[in-house]
């Protein structure tokens, strides 16, 4: 969806400020906050009030049948908690060559793995000393209707076109489409929630249910024990230093080498006082993608980072360098934050990777199931296609630390994921612009090869002399939607901002 024009969703505060892509969930966490505004874990309590709120506001974009990952300061110590899923017991190339599957397919059941989102979730709450139930019923007093943006409705009219034997949508197809008022089932699975946690999406009635309906379809893709001993990925915390400032996001199982190498050349071309046409800037894009698979986990010092760089710009300045794809295109996501006075920290990100997933639903739950398997299709994680695996995510949930600003990062998913968060640091810490004003600025990204276009596709929000670019005729959500929170310690104030180029809304207290 595109927007000609600029309507930001800026916040300020003394004691909180929250954000979040639907002007809902946000409501509802501040609603949270508010009851309880002295208690020690009343950020971390609205926060998770957001997420669920989005499970029945944005159900086409996350829920608990996909992944999380959250990431929090809490006094200055920062932490991770990876919600990633991981394939089945029968899911690997091997059985899938033998059901006749020489890829993965886009949807379905063949599409899906173990969520991971649930332990993410459960691990939070646990940390954090969360009151469930008492989240969970005000939401459920306070917000049990559904508002059709115009984009789910878009959504599933592709969707629709891709349905098969092993895609199921129901419900929501009446809320989505038929003009329900909401999805009762859905409700009764955040109600459970509250009542017996998480932990039944593994071993409870919630667990049972998924696995039961999936099993009817094809008995050779999961075994109980995928649920009930389910561990997710390691948790894990990467820093990075860019311009005197550090950062910090989830490691692990995250493209955080592709982050950090990117922030790594914005870094050298300031340095180099060098100005790299737009152009430059996005051909460089496909090859930091390239370069950043290839680098070595350990190799995480920021001289490595700067090494890789000089070559890549120098690639570009002697001509040599040819359009490339971004291979390593990450999920769709959606991303909530917050900040509290004392310097706190959170933001969850949450996705089913694309719009409705696997367009399966767990019957009488809600539930939709990620697609998040499709991923292992591109041709660096084809490889890796084995049981009980994890599979590439996202490195949304970025701290930024700096002498003029403490905030947490994040955006909606896609090809562009890196560049987005890239772009909006280095123009905050390079350009001394305020986050809540770098939302707003007009970007650029290299998409990748596109279906479309048949070639690797350059965009931009700005008119550009270059046939090389395709205009997006103003604001678009192809560039990301990003949600910030954070400390101005310049003027002593917390902020949140929301990106024009969605529907999300910021709140301060």
């Amino acid at each position: 969806m595109m927007k000609d024009y600029i309507m930001t969703s800026k916040a300020y505060g003394n004691i909180c400020c929250l954000t979040s892509p639907h002007f809902k969930a946000t409501f509802m966490g501040m609603r949270e906050f508010v009851s309880n505004p002295c208690g020690w874990n009343s950020l971390q309590s609205s926060t998770l009030a957001m997420v669920l709120s989005l499970f029945h506001n944005l159900p086409h974009l996350c829920g608990p049948g996909g992944d999380a990952i959250i990431l929090q300061r809490t006094n200055g110590k920062i932490e991770s908690i990876n919600g990633t899923g991981k394939t089945g017991f029968y899911q690997n190339k091997a059985e899938y060559k033998n059901k006749g599957l020489l890829s993965i397919p886009r949807r379905g059941i063949y599409s899906t793995m173990v969520y991971g989102a649930p332990h993410a979730f459960k691990s939070f709450t646990n940390m954090n000393d969360i009151n469930l139930e008492s989240i969970v019923s005000k939401i459920l007093k306070n917000d049990n209707s559904f508002i059709k943006a115009p984009e789910i409705h878009l959504v599933l009219q592709k969707a629709l076109t891709e349905l098969s034997e092993f895609t199921k949508l129901s419900e929501w197809h009446d809320v989505l489409y038929k003009g329900a008022k909401i999805n009762n089932s859905s409700l009764n699975t955040l109600n459970a929630i509250g009542k017996y946690g998480f932990e039944q999406f593994y071993t409870g009635d919630l667990a049972s249910k998924t696995y039961t309906q999936i099993n009817n379809l094809d008995n050779q893709l999961y075994k109980e024990s995928d649920f009930t001993d389910f561990v997710p990925n390691k948790s894990e915390v990467r820093t990075f230093k860019f311009l005197n400032s550090k950062i910090s996001c989830h490691g692990s199982n995250s493209p955080w080498r592709q982050l950090f190498l990117t922030l790594s050349v914005y870094e050298e071309l300031r340095t180099a006082d060098l100005n790299l046409t737009r152009e430059s800037l996005c051909k460089l894009m496909g090859y930091i993608d390239n370069e950043s698979y290839k680098m070595n986990a350990e190799l995480s010092d920021n001289s490595s980072f700067t090494t890789v760089a000089k070559k890549i710009i120098n690639l570009i300045l002697s001509g040599e360098a040819e359009d490339k794809d971004i291979v390593n295109k990450q999920s769709h996501t959606i991303f909530l934050a917050g900040v509290t006075a004392n310097g706190d920290l959170v933001g969850i990100t949450n996705s089913i990777f694309t719009p409705l997933g696997a367009l399966f639903e767990i019957d009488n739950t809600g539930i939709l199931l990620s697609n998040r398997c499709f991923a292992f299709n591109e041709t660096s994680q084809y490889q890796s296609f084995e049981s009980n695996s994890p599979i590439n995510h996202t490195n949304n949930c970025v701290i930024v630390e700096s002498k003029d600003f403490d905030f947490i990062i994040g955006t909606s998913g896609g090809p562009v994921q890196s560049q987005t968060l890239a772009f909006i640091i280095d123009k905050v810490i390079g350009d001394n612009v305020h986050p809540n004003d770098a939302i707003s600025i007009q970007r650029f990204a290299n998409l990748g090869f596109h279906k479309k276009t048949g070639k690797v596709t350059y965009i931009s929000e700005t008119q550009e002399n270059n046939e090389s670019f395709t205009f997006t005729n103003g604001l678009s959500d192809k560039l990301g939607i990003v949600q910030i929170a954070g400390v101005d310690k310049i003027n002593n104030l917390l902020f949140s901002c929301a990106d024009p180029r969605g529907i999300g809304t910021s709140l301060g207290f």
